[in-house]
């Protein structure tokens, strides 16, 4: 903790209010010879008292030995002696005056760096209370620019929430439209099912009605049979046991059964067609299934794919199964229906 002058005035005010601790605080600050020094001073001056009340004695000594040479001339020679001793107590006397004097010199050292170090304390606390001021007014302009910033994100927020109900009520619109486009997507999903049948049926009809137009790349003198034609002669089968009913009632799902001649020999044949907007593989399947079914009733058959267009899949499926493919009008052998 560094020590202030408030320190030094707080200290001063304790040494006067506690006389009993001053002894100690002069024990602390000053040498050893300095306190020494009061006690040397009054043995010098015990010393000088029995130096003047003997030389009281010598004069009235001197005064009673007038008469008395022999006994002036001894205590000559004792005086002499005694002043003797009193030159060696002078001289150590004046070596520790001279002692005494080195150590107010220092004292007077001490003293004078014991004030450039007050000077110094005092220009670091000065220093110090100027850095406090500045420290105090920037705090001041820090405090001013909390509350500012404070205000600031009050608006923020205030402002984060309105967003944040804006944004709430755009949620719930959103959800709203993904439900309405959901329902959108499947009417139109419905209606795609619904548009592809009635094409489908549409074509099928054509097909029905104008087999002539449509298959005579693969037969000549095409004619559709009607529904009861064609059961008459699954129920014909049926009652021969050339083919089961299940079968016969496949037979009779088959989009339209169209008799004619080949164009190479002349002889009759049943085209067994699958109409389909889009010719997939499964229609594929379902021509050469039935087409097989009906063969099996004694006659010759063809299975024939048709539409306006095909999968990759079911020309690939044509070759396989040697069904022919007619596609947006135009007779495909099962060779030349090979997906390229």
């Amino acid at each position: 903790m560094t020590f202030t002058v408030e320190h030094f005035h707080q200290l001063t005010q304790l040494l006067h209010e506690r006389p009993e601790w001053r002894a100690e605080m002069r024990r602390l600050l000053l040498t050893e010879e300095i306190l020494n020094l009061p006690h040397a001073l009054s043995e010098l001056a015990v010393a000088q008292q029995r130096t003047e009340i003997r030389v009281e004695e010598l004069a009235v000594a001197q005064q009673r030995t007038e008469t008395r040479v022999e006994e002036l001339t001894v205590a000559q020679q004792r005086l002499e002696a005694r002043v003797e001793e009193l030159a060696v107590a002078q001289q150590r006397t004046e070596a520790r005056v001279e002692e005494l004097a080195v150590a107010q010199q220092r004292t007077e050292a001490r003293v004078e760096e014991l004030a450039v170090a007050q000077k110094r304390t005092e220009d670091g606390l000065q220093r110090l209370e100027t850095r406090v001021e500045e420290l105090t007014v920037a705090l001041q302009r820090l405090e001013a620019r909390v509350d500012e910033l404070a205000v600031a994100q009050q608006r923020t927020e205030d402002g984060l929430q309105r967003l944040e109900a804006q944004v709430e009520v755009l949620v719930v619109a959103q959800q709203r439209t993904e439900e309405r486009l959901n329902r959108i997507e499947a009417d139109l999903h419905t209606i795609k099912d619904d548009l592809a049948y009635l094409k489908g049926r549409n074509l099928e009809q054509l097909h029905r009605e104008r087999p002539h137009q449509y298959f005579r790349g693969i037969i000549a003198k095409a004619r559709t049979l009607t529904i009861d034609e064609l059961r008459h002669m699954t129920e014909t089968a049926v009652e021969k046991a050339q083919i089961t009913e299940n079968k016969a009632d496949d037979i009779e799902l088959a989009d339209a059964v169209v008799r004619g001649t080949e164009q190479q020999t002349g002889a009759r044949i049943y085209l067994v067609v699958e109409s389909s907007w889009g010719v997939g593989k499964n229609d594929v399947e379902r021509s050469a299934r039935r087409a097989a079914f009906l063969a099996d009733t004694g006659i010759r058959t063809r299975p024939v794919a048709a539409g306006r267009w095909a999968t990759p899949e079911a020309h690939d499926a044509a070759e396989k199964l040697d069904v022919w493919l007619v596609v947006n009008g135009h007779a495909l052998a099962p060779r030349e229906g090979e997906s390229p």
